[in-house]
């Protein structure tokens, strides 16, 4: 996944961890991309609908009531193309991936991180394309992605590939 010439990927990585936010935010950021950072669930949702990034990075155990899963799905209701990446030891409730994602299995380096955004890939739902300009932000398709289930489809070195 390339941003658009002249664009950054923005990507907001979600995670309560202070010590691994900021390791995400300092491999991604050396990697070229724009970061926004969110700690709780509420704020990641903020961003959603406020920045509109083009990759969401998120962990699902999050202080609170808003999971992972629950941002993904907010996020997706408001940018239904965003790539979705989850990250996580375990899940505290039941999985609910949307459709897409992909799955990164917690002790992760890095370069693990770097390395899953291009294989979290956008649904193709409306015409534009992660790495747009800002000015082309504010533009939104509100059309729901749907509820449709995912399933593991294939696995590398900690990371999972899910499909619908």
């Amino acid at each position: 996944m390339r941003p658009a010439p002249g664009a950054r990927l923005v990507i907001l990585v979600v995670e309560d961890e202070y010590l691994i936010r900021d390791m995400a935010r300092q491999a991604l950021t050396e990697a070229g991309y724009e970061v926004i950072e969110a700690a709780t669930g509420e704020e990641a949702m903020d961003h959603c609908s406020q920045a509109e990034p083009d990759v969401l990075f998120t962990d699902i155990r999050l202080p609170g009531q808003i999971t992972g899963w629950d941002i993904a799905e907010d996020c997706r209701h408001s940018n239904p193309d965003i790539p979705v990446v989850y990250a996580t030891a375990h899940s505290h409730v039941h999985p609910r991936p949307v459709l897409g994602s992909v799955w990164l299995q917690k002790r992760y380096q890095p370069h693990q991180i770097v390395d899953v955004v291009p294989k979290a890939k956008p649904l193709g739902l409306t015409a534009q394309s992660p790495g747009r300009k800002a000015a082309d932000r504010g533009k939104r398709n509100n059309t729901r992605a749907g509820d449709r289930r995912c399933t593991a489809n294939r696995s590398e070195r900690g990371i999972t590939l899910l499909d619908g």
